[in-house]
């Protein structure tokens, strides 16, 4: 395993909307192989690569649609062709990248997409840091244009949100308490803590959070998350995780 590998796993990661649990592995692989990788990394190799693969929860389709055409070596001959991945890297069958992904290019352009006309131009992490954490990372293909233009669309300000913190101690006090709040809105910013590798068991993927079902049947499926913990993979809510 080579530096050059570790930056191909992060560029395909942000190519097909992987999981945010995925630098934590590999990080941690690659420090016990004595390779450099940090958080940053995934952030300045990753932030600028584009999305190809229409799946769900950022995309339209399913696992199984995303095998049919071509599955991850379609997605690698993409990225390969437009100059985003290291070619000559040996995988574990001996031969390099360019060797087993070269000209494996899909045959339905519905699921995955060329680079030069992705699902979303820059997806994969971003690394944040400021005065409520030291470190934390968010993905942002999720990010929906609905939501985006709800949310993030203050001219004065872009990018920006201003709201109400409502914070919850671990998922127990969540689903104990979220319905009856009543100034959860869709100003709202829904924050879990407790719930990393210190406070709760085994650092599960428990930072998932819906709306209200109040909110939910007014047409808002999605309010800001922030957490101290992990997330599923599924979720489709723009959260902040491992803070």
């Amino acid at each position: 395993m080579t530096r050059e590998a570790f930056e191909n796993a992060i560029v395909v990661n942000a190519a097909i909307d992987g999981s945010t649990n995925a630098p934590i592995y590999l990080n941690s692989v690659a420090q016990h192989m004595g390779v450099q990788v940090s958080i940053d990394g995934w952030d300045l190799i990753g932030s600028q690569i584009p999305l190809l693969l229409n799946m769900q929860p950022s995309g339209q389709y399913l696992g199984e649609e995303y095998y049919r055409a071509g599955g991850l070596p379609a997605i690698m001959a993409e990225l390969l062709d437009a100059g985003k991945l290291h070619g000559d890297t040996l995988a574990c069958n001996g031969r390099t990248l360019m060797d087993n992904v070269r000209g494996r290019h899909s045959w339905d352009r519905r699921v995955i997409r060329p680079c030069d006309d992705p699902l979303m131009k820059d997806a994969g992490f971003i690394h944040l840091k400021g005065n409520l954490f030291d470190s934390a990372i968010m993905k942002t293909c999720v990010i929906s244009p609905a939501f985006r233009q709800r949310y993030l669309s203050d001219l004065k300000d872009p990018g920006a949100f201003e709201g109400n913190a409502v914070v919850f101690d671990g998922p127990e006090d969540f689903h104990r308490r979220v319905e009856g709040v009543s100034h959860i809105d869709e100003r709202s910013a829904l924050i879990m803590r407790s719930v990393g590798p210190l406070g709760y068991p085994g650092a599960a993927e428990a930072v998932n959070m819906d709306p209200p079902g109040r909110l939910i049947k007014e047409g808002i499926d999605a309010l800001f998350c922030v957490g101290d913990g992990q997330q599923s993979g599924t979720s489709a809510s723009p959260s902040i995780l491992k803070c």
